[in-house]
């Protein structure tokens, strides 16, 4: 039987309501833990959700809300749809949600770092690469640290950032890279020679943060600094 305008825009209606109520409940349960009683909420809602990305991204929130390792499955199913559709953007924030439940992994890392090299989203970029240079200086994988620098894609800025946290990293962690650690810092010292506002204060920090993790190197550092000053004067 065919319905007619009224009457559509009164199911259309019922519909939506029924699918508001849905989603209170949905909040309702996870609020109060009952995880059965929401993922059967959320497997009513699944079949009314736009695509199956959005579907599988928001099973991985549910099983993490319930801090419940299944998370990493849906996410990755939906970070893998994502990709697949080109929602890049998307893609790469579920595999930073990932991180949160595995930090140590570089995999996630190197996902959504190709992401954003893809987007050129150079911020972003910056953020992952610094990151995962931490990770593989702490997990004593200098090779791949270095095939990561000579294949990073990103402005000098972003560049520089990456840089001074990789020092940083290897102070902490490859106390005993001498030279390695030297030969970065002669290139940060010679980036941040220049007479702009943006370039002081990220000096300011950066010298911070040296002094507070080695005396020795900061001393190294500052030396370097005045030497090129001199030179330039």
């Amino acid at each position: 039987m065919k319905l007619s305008v009224a009457e559509k825009v009164a199911v259309d209606k019922i519909t939506i309501e029924k699918f508001n109520v849905a989603w209170f409940k949905l909040a309702e349960f996870v609020g109060r833990k009952e995880k059965e009683r929401a993922l059967g909420v959320y497997r009513l809602l699944s079949h009314s959700l736009p695509d199956d990305a959005f579907a599988a991204q928001l099973e991985g929130d549910l099983f993490m809300a319930f801090q419940d390792d299944k998370a990493l499955d849906a996410y990755q199913r939906s970070a893998k749809l994502y990709e697949k559709n080109g929602q890049f953007t998307h893609a790469a924030l579920i595999y930073e949600q990932m991180m949160l439940l595995k930090p140590e992994n570089k995999d996630y890392l190197i996902q959504a770092l190709k992401l954003y090299e893809i987007i050129k989203n150079d911020v972003k970029i910056a953020r992952c690469a610094s990151q995962l240079s931490r990770l593989l200086i702490k997990n004593s994988s200098l090779d791949a640290h270095h095939d990561l620098m000579a294949t990073i894609s990103c402005t000098t800025e972003c560049l520089l950032y990456i840089q001074e946290w990789s020092v940083i990293s290897l102070i902490e962690f490859q106390p005993e890279q001498n030279e390695l650690i030297q030969d970065y810092l002669v290139i940060i010292m010679r980036a941040f020679d220049r007479e702009t506002d943006y370039y002081s204060k990220r000096l300011t920090l950066f010298l911070a943060k040296l002094s507070a993790l080695n005396n020795r190197w900061y001393e190294f550092a500052y030396q370097l600094l005045k030497s090129y000053q001199n030179i330039a004067a």
